[in-house]
């Protein structure tokens, strides 16, 4: 286990300064679904990423695993290795979470004077962008987290590939990192892995959980995608079905506080600057769970669920209409559209 919070005697000097990027530079908040944060210093030495990207290398059962992508696109997609796979970089981290990265992640949020005690690092994995030339640039998707934060640490230079980096949506291009320094960022952040197209990127991405703050849609969703992931598509679907009605809930609930005027609950919604009032998180899920319930034969389920998910496709192209912005979830939602569309041609 990681000891999460060290006496400051033990901690490892004074973590770096954070730039906040983008509109909301004012005020950088773990609830803002625009807020991204880059570190001004390293949080990890030049031997260090060397001696994780070697151990990683060195063990070799690198793997295609992302559970916002088709199978169709894991060809382009980076390949991954779980930390917990790798005992000298799992080791040094279990040390370096305590001593450094909590301490740097309460430097990037200042006013909010809170200590990283109920944040919990549930998963860790070094990322591989390999761009050989063959199938196009590597890359992944844009997507949200299932995490509370997210930190992502360059492990080698980006003078070592073409293009890569983090593509942030709101900010509308891609963040590079310096080698060692973080990118750190809401789990709403819309983002995603740029294109590499020559050479070799290599991240540690580490994702956080809070026990204080908990998105019960999104821990649902999450479960739901290992489940989907594992070929159980009957506990898929239950897991898709409590967080729909988590999402509901939740949205209910910040729509109230939206309705009192309180800003911390708007910047807690996901809704910024610039960005689409009205949406409802999570309700494209209805379209997996048709296809989930038409491939379990289940045609009656499969089409209740599919007017769901038409209902929400046709509130997110009115805002898009609107606001004269492409939403992000638009793309995978017209893939899930156009797998249900095949569905009825097959089955009529």
């Amino acid at each position: 286990s990681f000891r999460r919070v060290v006496p400051h005697k033990d901690r490892d000097g004074n973590p770096p300064k954070w730039q906040q990027l983008g509109s909301g530079a004012a005020r950088a908040s773990p609830f803002d679904a625009e807020s991204v944060l880059v570190s001004g210093g390293p949080l990890l030495s030049l031997d260090e990423c060397s001696a994780i990207v070697e151990e990683a290398e060195a063990a070799n059962t690198w793997v295609k695993s992302f559970p916002h992508a088709s199978k169709d696109r894991e060809a382009t997609m980076p390949d991954r290795i779980r930390v917990d796979t790798l005992p000298a970089t799992l080791s040094w981290l279990s040390e370096a979470i305590g001593r450094r990265l909590y301490p740097a992640i309460e430097s990037a949020f200042p006013e909010r004077q809170q200590s990283c005690a109920h944040l919990r690092l549930y998963q860790a994995s070094v990322l591989q962008y390999r761009a050989d030339g063959t199938v196009g640039p590597i890359s992944t998707p844009v997507h949200q987290d299932f995490s509370f934060l997210t930190l992502t640490v360059p492990l080698n230079s980006p003078s070592e590939y073409q293009h890569g980096g983090t593509w942030i949506e709101p900010l509308g291009n891609a963040v590079r990192p310096e080698r060692g320094h973080g990118l750190l960022h809401s789990g709403r952040v819309w983002h995603g892995g740029h294109g590499v197209s020559g050479g070799t990127r290599y991240a540690l991405a580490l994702f956080f959980h809070s026990s204080k703050h908990v998105d019960h849609g999104k821990r649902f969703e999450e479960r739901a995608s290992s489940q989907i992931i594992q070929g159980r598509a009957q506990e898929g679907a239950d897991e898709l079905a409590f967080s729909l009605r988590a999402y509901a809930e939740e949205e209910e609930q910040r729509s109230g506080e939206l309705d009192a005027g309180q800003g911390e609950a708007r910047r807690r919604s996901g809704v910024g600057e610039g960005q689409m009032v009205g949406y409802r998180q999570g309700q494209l899920l209805w379209g997996i769970l048709a296809i989930l319930q038409n491939r379990m034969g289940r045609s009656d389920q499969g089409v209740a669920c599919e007017l769901r998910f038409r209902e929400a496709l046709a509130m997110l192209r009115r805002l898009e209409g609107e606001s004269g912005r492409a939403h992000p979830a638009m793309a995978g939602a017209l893939q899930n559209l156009e797998v249900l569309e095949r569905w009825k041609a097959l089955h009529p």
